[in-house]
């Protein structure tokens, strides 16, 4: 796998926990499982992806309740 590969790779997977936790819902150890990575690793990439520092505030910002 070339380096560009595996760059678009983990874009494209941490872009789907993201979707998974909090544009879905879903648990953490949902998205943490498909992976298999741990929760706490999951919530870093949900929180970076969000530009927060928590799950609830990243998904009180995509629901749109702060900016």
């Amino acid at each position: 796998m070339t380096e560009w590969n595996r760059l678009m790779s983990t874009v494209l997977r941490n872009i789907d926990i993201h979707r998974i936790v909090v544009m879905e819902g879903q648990a953490l150890a949902v998205a943490a499982a498909k992976y298999d990575i741990s929760r706490n690793r999951a919530m870093q990439i949900v929180c970076r992806l969000a530009g927060t520092r928590t799950l609830t505030e990243a998904r009180e910002k995509q629901k749109g309740g702060t900016k």
